[in-house]
């Protein structure tokens, strides 16, 4: 009996390691108490799968980086909000730093108890500091309060939920998150990209879009996107869409707006599709003058349709309804507004 006992005391050292030892901890401000840094270092495999998943009852910010590196290294700290010294010890002990191995990945967790004591009142455990992680590696994150500032390069970020700010670089192929309250922030990710954003912003600087067409859907909030290639889908209600340095190539693109003025400015568009809606806003759209499309454009109500700069031939010509012609290589551009809202489509030479 005693040695199968010890067997399982080892057994759990060896697959599971975190932060079970006695944490110094300071004054922190009013009602505010802070531990020293706390350091924690696992095995990790280069391209392997890592999980960072936090209790809901826990806040706070980490900067995770793909480093030249063979382990997983996470440094944080712990600022525990409460009115007593004994009582921050109690909840600091409370939240545990696991790493524990998931086959050839590895999990990272922050546990605390369910329901934890501070959960539902004015006191908390928020964590703060730095992941460190192998290059190319595959990033899980189940972290709903979490502010997550992520750089690459990294083969793919997933999250399916986050109240936090999410600020992503350096990604090679997937790329999938979902937010709400709290801005995203994209920048140099390539392969299949799917963003679901509501009551924020979201900003994409340089995306290269591979696999299927990129999906970016946004409500109450605005998309703001500089530097795309390739195709895509983007959804936006009740706020703005603006985008810059658009590359369209092949296939088949649409931009929908609820409420929501639509500016995009496309440097070319290769033998490809591009679809455009709104309701009660309007739509501008710049494109070189010597595209070759051919636009259906349609206005409801006192809509207006005005193209300017680029050299085409009419087809049909109604009221609120246009068909044009600037060559004939495939490419499409159709523009619907209802309830009213202008079609605006500027050319410029370069």
């Amino acid at each position: 009996m005693i040695k199968k006992s010890y067997l399982i005391v080892i057994l759990c050292f060896v697959f599971e390691c975190c932060s079970v030892f006695a944490e110094d901890i300071s004054p922190y401000g009013s009602d505010r108490f802070i531990t020293e840094k706390i350091v924690l270092e696992s095995e990790a495999i280069a391209g392997g799968r890592i999980l960072f998943h936090s209790s809901s009852d826990l806040s706070g910010k980490l900067r995770i980086t793909a480093d030249t590196v063979d382990s997983a290294i996470i440094e944080i700290q712990k600022i525990v909000k409460t009115s007593s010294r004994s009582k921050a010890t109690e909840y600091s002990e409370l939240t545990d730093v696991v790493f524990r191995k998931a086959g050839r990945g590895l999990e990272i967790l922050f546990r605390t108890p369910n329901p934890a004591p501070w959960s539902g009142g004015e006191e908390s455990v928020v964590i703060e500091g730095e992941l460190h992680l192998p290059k190319e590696c595959q990033l899980k994150i189940e972290a709903d309060y979490f502010d997550l500032d992520i750089e690459g390069p990294f083969v793919s970020v997933e999250n399916d939920k986050s109240f936090g700010r999410l600020d992503v670089r350096d990604v090679t192929k997937i790329v999938k998150l979902t937010g709400s309250n709290r801005d995203i922030t994209l920048k140099n990710i390539i392969g299949n990209i799917t963003v679901n954003l509501s009551h924020a912003d979201v900003w994409i600087e340089e995306m290269k879009v591979e696999y299927q067409p990129a999906r970016i859907s946004n409500e109450y909030g605005n998309v703001n996107i500089e530097g795309l290639e390739g195709e895509f889908i983007i959804a936006d209600s009740y706020g703005r869409i603006r985008m810059t340095d658009t590359h369209i190539i092949g296939g088949k693109s649409s931009i929908e707006g609820i409420q929501s003025p639509i500016h995009v400015s496309v440097e070319s568009l290769e033998k490809a599709e591009l679809f455009m809606s709104n309701s009660y806003e309007d739509i501008i759209l710049d494109i070189p003058d010597t595209i070759a499309a051919d636009f259906f454009l349609k206005t409801d109500g006192d809509g207006e349709i005005h193209l300017q700069g680029v050299p085409v031939k009419p087809v049909v010509i109604e009221s609120n309804y246009v068909e044009l012609s600037s060559g004939h290589e495939g490419s499409v551009i159709k523009a619907g507004i209802e309830g009213g809202g202008n079609i605006n489509i500027y050319g410029s030479s370069e």
